[in-house]
């Protein structure tokens, strides 16, 4: 490393002796042409010396001049500061001691009022208390325990005499004599009987159903467990029956609900589906945007937008079209393209149809303005003309497996405003713009 230095340096001394002695020719000739003063490089270079030297003290004498300036100035503004600091305090000491001299008054008028209410109220307080020991001392006391016994002594004679006079009525006599002739004291208690052996019966009917269920599920038990192989196998007895693995079922507990509201009417309601898959639900209101994790943004330019996909198994992909407030939504699934506008007519590829449609797995009805498209299962559209408001519904079994501007329903709202690169970003415009798949540009 020395030796590389020692040989930069030699390396160095030499090129700055080739370039002295290249450039030497030049200089003395230029040090003849200025004694000579040929072509006036004595006169030039002497002139360019002298201005230099008066801008030099120039700029000498303006620095001087900046310096006293600034002090100059820094003297005036801390004057006028302090003269304003001292008006403030002044201005300050006169709020203050008229707020002293209101809160004097203000106690003044408190015990001037306090006295006045005081030497008004006395007078009446002693007519009410006079008043009061007056109506006491006119009381009977002794007396009233006397007249209340009596009271009470003459209603029951009234009630039995009123009794003895109903007793003589033929018509209550034959309603007696009814009464025992036709037993209706026994046939009550044993319809009774007979209701309540009859809940009885139900309730264990109910029961035994509840055990049967319970013992199936006590039944399920791991097979094997290898731990070591990351190997885990159960069998498991499912208490409803299952057409597939594929779709975790929808199970209905209305009727079990109502079996049970039978015997618990105040029972509070349950939701008729308590497993999943629990739907996703999405909507669209004029420029309001609503994701299935419940992400809710504006969306302002007019484009058209990728709402949401497939993106698994590609089953299905819903656009937007928005051209201001309109909006007509699409949705390519089942091999077709339906057209969901926002009046509430609809086109499947391109022809327009009368409603209702029923195809093979789709299902699109109308009613006082709301429009229902149920699309193979997957996915459902309801149209509301009257709010022009879209709400997509989305089959569980999609849960994590799709994207665009509703979110990737996955029930983290964190993430909804996910880039189509997979990157999250907190701005809505470039969010928005990474979904924009139509041909012209926004507007």
């Amino acid at each position: 490393m020395v030796a590389l230095d020692e040989e930069f340096s030699q390396k160095s001394r030499m090129i700055t002796r080739s370039i002295l002695q290249e450039l030497k020719p030049v200089t003395d000739k230029f040090v003849e042409m200025y004694n000579n003063n040929e072509y006036h490089v004595r006169d030039v270079t002497d002139h360019v010396s002298n201005v230099l030297r008066k801008v030099e003290a120039s700029i000498g004498q303006m620095s001087e001049q900046g310096e006293e300036l600034v002090i100059a100035l820094a003297e005036n503004v801390q004057l006028r500061m302090s003269n304003k600091l001292e008006q403030y305090r002044q201005h300050m000491q006169i709020v203050v001691d008229q707020a002293r001299e209101h809160s004097i008054q203000m106690g003044d008028m408190y015990r001037h009022y306090s006295d006045y209410v005081y030497n008004m109220s006395m007078p009446i307080a002693k007519i009410a208390n006079d008043n009061y020991e007056k109506y006491m001392n006119q009381i009977d006391t002794e007396n009233v325990a006397q007249l209340y016994t009596s009271a009470v002594y003459g209603a029951r004679e009234v009630m039995n005499n009123g009794l003895d006079v109903l007793r003589s009525n033929r018509a209550y006599q034959h309603g007696e004599n009814a009464y025992k002739y036709w037993e209706i004291r026994e046939n009550v208690e044993m319809v009774a009987e007979e209701i309540a052996d009859w809940i009885v019966v139900e309730i264990e009917k109910e029961i035994a159903e509840v055990k049967s269920t319970i013992l199936n599920a006590i039944k399920s038990k791991i097979t094997v467990m290898d731990l070591q192989n990351g190997e885990i196998q159960a069998e498991m007895h499912l208490p409803i029956p299952l057409k597939s693995l594929d779709v975790v079922p929808n199970v209905d507990f209305t009727p079990y609900m109502s079996r049970v509201q039978k015997y618990i009417p105040k029972m509070p309601s349950v939701s008729s589906i308590l497993l999943p898959s629990f739907e996703g639900v999405a909507k669209i209101q004029g420029n309001t945007v609503t994701t299935f994790d419940g992400v809710t943004y504006d969306l302002e330019s007019s484009c058209t937008y990728l709402l949401a996909r497939d993106n698994t198994d590609y089953n299905f992909t819903v656009v937007l079209h928005k051209n201001e407030n309109n909006n007509t939504l699409v949705v390519l699934a089942d091999g077709k393209t339906f057209n969901i506008y926002s009046n509430g007519m609809i086109s499947i590829n391109g022809q327009m149809m009368e409603l209702p449609v029923v195809m093979k797995d789709t299902i699109i009805t109308s009613l006082d303005g709301m429009l229902n498209v149920n699309i193979a299962g997957h996915l459902t559209v309801e149209l509301d003309t009257n709010e022009n408001l879209y709400v997509v519904r989305m089959n569980g079994f999609y849960f994590g497996k799709t994207a665009g501007l509703l979110g990737s329903y996955d029930n983290e709202p964190s993430n909804d405003l996910m880039t189509s690169f997979g990157k999250p970003t907190k701005s809505l415009d470039r969010f928005a713009k990474t979904w924009d798949i139509g041909m012209e540009s926004c507007r």
